[in-house]
C-alpha cells in the first residue's frame, strides 16, 4: 500500500487557506509565485505521513517552502537532510543558455530585492536536526553533482520552471536517484499539462494523484 493510495484523502483534508506562519515578502506579481497556503498544508501532512529523511526542493524563491519543509522535518525526525536549489535570479526560459534579467534596472523585477533578502535570511537560519544545504544554479546542472552525494531522495518539491521541456531536463536525474516510496510534488500543474500526461502514459512505476486545490499540483509516488 502506497502513501498516496492510502492517505490521499488525509492529505487533501488539510488543504485549507489558513495563513502560513512565515510572511511572504515578494511584492507585486512576484507574490503569486509563492506556494499557496493550501498546498503547503498538504505538503506538511504528506511529510508527517511519509517521514522523508532525504529531501529536495527545486525553486527556493524567497524560502516559504524551505522554512515550512525544514521546520516540519525538524519536528518529526531526529535527523534529516534538505537540499534546496534555486537559479538565484530571474531568467528567460526561452534562451539557451538562459539569459538572466538585470533585476536592479528593470522595473518589471523591482520586487526581487525583497526575494533575495528573505531567501538569504531563511537559508541561513538554523533548523536543528534538519541540515539545510542551499545551492545556486540551474537544477539540471546541480542535480547530477549533488544527488550522487545523497545517494537517494525520499521527497521532492518541484516548484521551479513549469515548462515540460525544462522539467524533462531534470527528471531523468531525479528518477535515477529515486527509490520505492520516493514522493515528488509538482507545483503549478494544469489538468491538461504535458507533465501530467507524461506520468499518466510513460511512468508506470509511479502512482499519481492530481489536485486542482491552490496552485494545482501533481503528486507522484514511486511504487515499483
Amino acid at each position: 500500500m502506497s502513501v498516496l493510495s492510502e492517505h490521499w484523502n488525509d492529505i487533501l483534508s488539510v488543504a485549507v487557506n489558513t495563513p502560513l506562519e512565515e510572511p511572504m515578502k515578494a511584492e507585486g506579481f512576484l507574490r503569486s509565485w509563492n506556494s499557496a497556503a493550501e498546498n503547503m498544508h498538504m505538503i506538511v501532512k504528506g511529510l508527517e505521513i511519509c517521514k522523508p529523511v532525504n529531501c529536495i526542493e527545486l525553486g527556493t524563491f524567497e524560502g516559504i517552502g524551505l522554512v515550512t519543509i525544514a521546520n516540519t522535518l525538524k519536528r518529526i525526525l531526529p535527523s534529516s537532510f534538505f537540499l534546496t536549489i534555486d537559479a538565484g535570479f530571474p531568467f528567460d526560459i526561452n534562451t539557451t543558455p538562459p539569459t538572466f534579467f538585470d533585476w536592479e534596472k528593470d522595473e518589471h523585477w523591482k520586487g526581487w530585492g525583497d526575494v533575495l533578502s528573505a531567501r538569504n535570511e531563511r537559508v541561513s537560519r538554523g533548523y536543528g536536526s534538519c541540515k539545510v544545504v542551499y545551492k545556486e544554479g540551474l537544477a539540471r546542472d546541480i542535480l547530477p553533482i549533488e544527488l550522487p552525494k545523497m545517494e537517494w531522495w525520499d521527497f521532492c518539491f518541484h516548484d521551479t520552471v513549469h515548462v515540460y521541456e525544462r522539467i524533462m531536463e531534470e527528471w531523468p536525474t531525479l528518477k535515477a536517484y529515486s527509490k520505492i516510496g520516493s514522493l515528488i510534488v509538482f507545483d503549478d500543474v494544469k489538468a491538461d499539462s504535458e507533465i501530467k500526461n507524461h506520468f499518466e502514459e510513460k511512468e508506470p512505476d509511479w502512482y499519481m494523484k492530481y489536485t486542482e486545490t491552490g496552485h494545482e499540483q501533481l503528486w507522484a509516488e514511486r511504487v515499483r
